[in-house]
């Protein structure tokens, strides 16, 4: 009897073995047909966002381009920004100079839609010394002019200054899905700036609830001059921010 039940025990040992080994095979086959399903090839995702820009370089009167800033290698200007903060009796409490000199290095980048872009090298400084360096990269063509990020030219970080037809009250929005809209306000006769006088001036308008920044463009040179405007600190007083070009080189004179 004894015997009989040490058979039925080691019987019953090997079953659950088996029923052990039979889950254990179980488990390990799900969890390999678990990792293959990980290893199967996903949908191909597009990188790229897509663009309905087709760039046009012609350059002629009228343009974007025609009046935007040159694009030519070794191009180089220099800005002067002077803010100045003035109080709430009209007396100037603090005032600030910053210079920005840009040089095109670069006229043959693609942007991610293979659609060719502008690249400068940008020095800003105060009147101490050198400062920061950095880079910009803006698309121009005959349509709309833009500087450029993540190296897209739809993406949502985008600013854009000018929007073809160059005509009064042509309005856009700055930045792609944004609210804030900026229009061709008019066409100065004359512009005095400390690298000339100017005849053929368009002049941008942009507006937020008491600010507002005009933009003097020159063709061959670009933007010449900014003003913003805004209340200052807490509401009380005035800050205005001017931006002129001060310098021009051509590349032929670097």
């Amino acid at each position: 009897m004894r015997m009989q039940r040490a058979a039925y025990s080691f019987v019953a040992c090997i079953l659950l073995l088996c029923l052990g080994l039979l889950v254990s095979t179980e488990t390990l086959t799900a969890q390999t047909h678990k990792k293959k399903k990980k290893k199967k090839p996903k949908h191909s995702v597009a990188i790229v966002p897509p663009s309905n820009f087709v760039p046009t370089m012609t350059g002629n009167p009228g343009t974007v381009k025609y009046y935007f800033f040159p694009n030519r290698v070794g191009t180089t200007w220099t800005l002067r920004t002077i803010q100045v903060l003035f109080d709430h009796e009209g007396k100037i409490a603090r005032a600030d100079t910053l210079f920005t000199e840009s040089q095109v290095i670069d006229s043959d980048r693609m942007s991610l839609q293979r659609l060719p872009l502008m690249v400068t090298s940008d020095t800003s400084y105060k009147s101490t010394g050198i400062g920061v360096r950095s880079e910009s990269i803006y698309y121009v063509d005959d349509s709309v002019a833009m500087t450029i990020f993540n190296n897209s030219v739809t993406s949502e970080d985008n600013r854009i200054f000018l929007v073809a037809p160059v005509t009064l009250l042509n309005s856009w929005h700055e930045k792609f899905g944004d609210s804030l809209v900026t229009k061709i306000a008019g066409f100065a006769d004359s512009l005095v700036t400390p690298i000339g006088r100017f005849d053929s001036v368009l002049i941008t308008l942009t507006l937020k609830d008491n600010t507002d920044l005009r933009k003097y463009f020159v063709p061959g040179r670009g933007i010449v001059k900014t003003i913003f405007r805004s209340p200052g600190p807490g509401g009380r007083g005035l800050v205005i921010v001017t931006t002129e070009m001060i310098a021009f080189k051509p590349p032929e004179y670097k």
